[in-house]
């Protein structure tokens, strides 16, 4: 295991409480470059962690960790966190939702930095109900090697009852 992806999931794994309000199994998935001039690896397959916290309000700060399969075939690794703003779409708790926030995070990419973590933040927004979601954030293009692309990320949401015990 490549010793920056350890330090970040100790960095930020040890950030995460006891009780968890809603911890998720994040599967990478898919990109799709909207201004790729060659083919490029669209099939970004991956496993991460998403740790949301409970507010009583509509704000969802939140935790996450991940590896996947870049771009170029070479792995690439992130953590960090973020604010969304929660949009209910319906009177229960458990009903359709929109989330539209950004996330903060370090990541180390082969192809950029050789590998060394560099900070940066990006729009995402989440799909989901009580136990699923799909992540979507927007990839500008500001720099060489990053190409303007949208990621999608599925996320399932771990019960509290199964996790701890209730």
């Amino acid at each position: 295991m490549d010793r920056t992806l350890i330090l970040l999931l100790l960095l930020f794994g040890g950030a995460l409480p006891v009780h968890a309000d809603q911890l998720g199994i994040v599967l990478n998935g898919r990109s799709i470059h909207l201004s790729a001039k060659e083919p490029l690896n669209e099939a970004n397959w991956g496993a991460g962690l998403e740790y949301q916290y409970t507010t009583g309000d509509n704000w969802v700060p939140f935790l996450t960790v991940s590896g996947f399969r870049d771009s170029n075939e070479n792995m690439s690794y992130y953590a960090g966190g973020g604010m969304k703003r929660r949009f209910q779409l319906g009177s229960q708790p458990n009903q359709f939702y929109v989330d539209a926030g950004a996330v903060l995070f370090l990541m180390t990419r082969e192809d950029f930095r050789s590998n060394r973590p560099f900070p940066g933040i990006l729009p995402v927004i989440s799909l989901g109900m009580r136990n699923f979601a799909l992540n979507i954030t927007y990839v500008p293009d500001i720099r060489e090697p990053m190409q303007e692309l949208v990621f999608f990320q599925f996320v399932y949401f771990l019960d509290e009852d199964l996790l701890w015990g209730k």
